[in-house]
């Protein structure tokens, strides 16, 4: 704005004797207010103090001059930007380019041929705006028709847009009954080419399942398929390093990643052992945790298995009636809720039980295996008279929720 507002300044300067003879000042006076208003432009002034020096001194054509400039200088970015928005000042600056054209006598014959220039490149930036305006109209109507051959309405152009899919390759995607919503599935999980895709959808592996056979190849895909269902997590089993042929071995093992995410990992070799004596993940780790090794844990487990020759489920555990629970073993899981001595208590899992070991100090919460002896009776904090089964301890470490 500096550069064209120092511009109006000396334009002004230089406007004919003969046009300033018949305003109310002469050219002395407008001289020193076009100073003051060099020196106000520095102080954040000039705009005001020119508009005044227009409305007073050069009543018409000056005003018309300041307007035109002004214009320019704030729609030309505008006009001039790659990406082409509406310009509301486009109308405005052609109509003042027009009005100073008619008016450009006023000024002296060596600032004619500027304001001349300046007001042709103007009407030229404006008339080409308008020209790649409606170039654009037409590229976008283009594209949309395009798109409207694929089956894609001009709504969700974007949709598939900024996923980076072309009209060719959406119509191959329709084909495969794939909505932009399941196309970003496959993208996320490195299938970028429909054709791919296809391949993986002839299989039986849809934008659901990618994610979880996304570390799998297309060219081993059969081979893991042959053991795991869709559902199963193959990346995650493939990330520690299993191979298909090791696979129905975790698989049997009921082998959940949940556990492997936060409390650690079993080497396929440790998982054939635990799975010989049917000893689940969260008992292995729990006894990990108290240093035991593997053959420690398998040692231990089978002597489990010596006193049990089924273990139940735990909710079968409190599902069934007390007495009926006897001579029965289950998964056990519970923190103590009442110390009874330093070898007993009653603990709570999903429900309250009498819960033993045969010697040492109970831990305030265990995970293990317990056998029951039948029932046991105690009165609650209410009185009430309560029958819960009892248990003990056949195998057990302490546990952290």
């Amino acid at each position: 704005m500096k550069k064209w507002s120092n511009f109006i300044l000396i334009m002004f300067l230089f406007i004919d004797v003969g046009f300033a003879a018949d305003t109310t000042k002469n050219i002395d006076s407008l001289k020193i207010e076009m100073e003051n208003a060099i020196i106000a432009q520095e102080k954040g002034e000039f705009k005001q103090l020119v508009w005044d020096i227009g409305n007073s001194s050069i009543t018409g054509p000056g005003n018309v001059a300041y307007a035109f400039y002004e214009l320019y200088e704030r729609c030309k970015p505008q006009l001039e930007q790659v990406e082409l928005l509406r310009s509301p000042c486009l109308t405005r600056l052609i109509s003042k380019a027009n009005q100073l054209s008619e008016d450009v006598s006023i000024f002296s014959p060596q600032f004619q041929k500027r304001v001349i220039h300046d007001v042709e490149e103007a009407k030229e930036l404006a008339d080409n705006y308008k020209k790649r305006k409606k170039e654009q109209s037409e590229a976008d109507r283009a594209k949309e028709r395009e798109w409207k051959n694929v089956g894609i309405r001009t709504s969700e152009i974007k949709l598939y847009e900024n996923l980076g899919v072309t009209a060719d390759s959406a119509k191959k995607w329709i084909s495969l009954r794939q909505t932009a919503m399941m196309i970003k599935e496959w993208l996320n999980n490195g299938i970028y080419s429909p054709d791919t895709a296809e391949l993986w959808l002839k299989k039986g592996v849809t934008f659901e399942h990618i994610e979880k056979w996304s570390r799998v190849s297309l060219e081993s895909a059969d081979e893991w398929l042959k053991i795991a269902d869709l559902k199963v997590d193959v990346s995650n089993y493939i990330s520690a390093g299993a191979k298909p042929d090791e696979l129905k071995g975790w698989l049997d093992y009921h082998y959940t990643y949940g556990y492997e995410s936060f409390e650690g990992t079993l080497e396929y070799d440790e998982i054939k052992k635990y799975n010989a004596v049917h000893v689940k993940p969260s008992f292995v780790f729990a006894m990990k945790k108290q240093g035991l090794s593997v053959d420690d844990i398998v040692k231990q487990w089978k002597n489990v298995r010596k006193n049990c020759k089924e273990i139940l489920p735990q909710d079968e555990l409190y599902s069934a009636n007390p007495y009926a629970t006897k001579g029965k073993c289950y998964e056990y899981v519970g923190s103590s809720i009442q110390l009874l001595s330093k070898n007993s208590g009653l603990y709570e899992g999903d429900g309250v039980s009498f819960v033993s070991i045969s010697n040492g100090i109970i831990p305030k919460a265990v995970i293990g295996v317990a056998k029951s002896s039948g029932a046991y009776t105690y009165r609650s904090t209410m009185g009430a008279k309560q029958t819960v089964a009892k248990l003990s301890l056949v195998q057990f470490a302490p546990f952290q929720d």
